[in-house]
């Protein structure tokens, strides 16, 4: 077993590791703080801003070296994002010229009214020593690592925080009840968010009378309970069957046709009322009325529990929540504006995450980067579509495909750029709205891969 102590470091007294597996060799500290911008973009800013908000983990030491060049110093073998985070927020100048200058800017404004001046570490002999420790933070290895949180390890942690996920909810009661078939259960809690696309539409209170609550609490149509637990039964024993997939339910559309498949079980009474003569939309009041349209909204973004996007970059989710404020119908303009920037970052974001490869027509002009001046939104929006769907065969990004090949569409790349670019350019509330429903599909893909980790 290797020897170790533990010790509290001035950060003065750090230095990153030039040979970090993450980024590779470099030549010196100051490339590696480059390179490692290269490599995190706008999550090393995110690390930041954690950093100047709660600090460190207490769960989690710096494991480190000593440096053989510099008595007295040491090199970072596992932390070399934190140290890089720390270190661009004492002189942002280190950051001169990239992406996240700005950022860095102005959180060293927050951090140096109150820096962190030394670190916890775990002092080993060498790399050879602290590369077994190292592995364990960044590898499963067979369940010796790291094991992040599945889905229902992630629906359990919002349960405890007050917000329960549908999937969840239903799940226990049918549990709590001994209705769930042993093989149900195991095979749809590895599908968590399959039954959560479902059981969070409205659509379901609307037209089955099932209502989940977001504190877990499910209400059936006139207190039906018993046949309110043996339709919710039926809904996911017909999502565990053989054949079901995913693409069963992957638009609004899809699902709203799988609820009215059960609509012979619905709860609600024939003439479309809860059974306490509220009124509802159940299948016959549906037929007599005509159901709101999504530009109905008064916002630009769709949201809501059946649209809304799951953003975990911060940047990113601040512009979906402004998209959720803006009225287009008001200011269409801005709203034109705010859309174009939106989904030019969100496409540069994933395709940063993945990793993504520079098409060679840019390589060949110097490009190295997908920030870069000269990479244009229609570079990024093809890169991220032929990630997302290479055989160009998914139905659901069918409207983002004819967005970026014709000009005729009013969603197409050359519109949004004359919201910013063309003075004669005339902006009108409703077309904004629908110019951001036909890329919603595009943008729903993108976060959710991006949240999975999988392109």
């Amino acid at each position: 077993m290797p020897e170790y102590k533990f010790a509290r470091i001035p950060v003065a007294k750090l230095s990153v590791d030039e040979t970090n597996f993450r980024t590779g060799d470099v030549d010196g500290t100051r490339e590696a703080y480059r390179a490692m911008i290269e490599e995190e973009g706008t999550d090393l800013t995110n690390l930041a801003d954690d950093i100047v908000e709660l600090g460190f983990s207490p769960a989690e030491r710096f494991i480190v070296s000593p440096d053989p060049n510099e008595e007295g110093s040491y090199i970072v073998h596992e932390g070399n994002r934190r140290v890089t985070a720390l270190k661009l927020m004492e002189n942002p100048d280190l950051a001169r010229g990239t992406t996240v200058e700005k950022q860095f800017r102005r959180y060293s404004d927050s951090y140096l009214k109150n820096p962190i001046t030394e670190l916890d570490c775990v002092i080993m002999k060498d790399k050879e020593e602290a590369l077994p420790w190292c592995e364990r933070k960044h590898q499963k290895i067979g369940g010796r690592g790291l094991s992040p949180w599945g889905a229902p390890a992630q629906a359990r942690a919002e349960a405890y925080r007050g917000r329960v996920r549908p999937s969840k909810a239903v799940l226990d009661q049918l549990r709590d009840r001994k209705l769930l078939p042993i093989e149900v259960d195991k095979k749809l809690t590895k599908f968590t968010t399959n039954l959560d696309r479902v059981l969070q539409m409205p659509y379901l209170r609307g037209q089955l009378g099932i209502d989940i609550r977001r504190d877990g609490s499910i209400e059936f149509a006139g207190g039906k309970d018993k046949a309110g637990a043996k339709l919710l039964l039926d809904i996911l024993n017909a999502m565990a069957a053989e054949g079901f997939n995913v693409n069963d339910i992957r638009d609004v559309g899809q699902r709203e046709k799988f609820i009215d498949s059960f609509l012979d079980r619905t709860l609600l009474e024939a003439g479309g009322t809860s059974g306490t003569g509220s009124p509802t939309t159940g299948a016959k009041a549906k037929a007599r009325r005509r159901q709101p349209s999504a530009l109905d909204r008064k916002a630009l973004a769709l949201g809501g529990r059946t649209n809304a996007l799951t953003i975990k970059e911060k940047r990113l989710n601040s512009l979906y929540e402004e998209a959720l404020l803006i009225r287009p119908d008001i200011t269409p303009n801005c709203s034109g504006i705010l859309m174009r920037v939106f989904l030019e970052l969100s496409a540069e974001y994933y395709a940063r995450k993945f990793k993504l490869p520079i098409p060679k027509k840019l390589t060949k002009r110097g490009k190295t980067s997908w920030s870069e001046i000269g990479v244009s939104l229609s570079d990024k929006v093809r890169a991220v579509l032929e990630s997302l769907d290479p055989k160009q065969n998914d139905p659901e990004l069918k409207m983002a495909w004819k967005g970026i090949s014709s000009n005729d569409y009013l969603h197409s790349l050359t519109t949004l750029h004359q919201y910013v670019h063309d003075l004669a350019m005339d902006a009108e509330g409703k077309e904004m709205k629908k110019t951001w429903d036909r890329w919603h599909a595009f943008l729903t893909r993108l976060f959710d891969a991006a949240n999975q980790q999988k392109p």
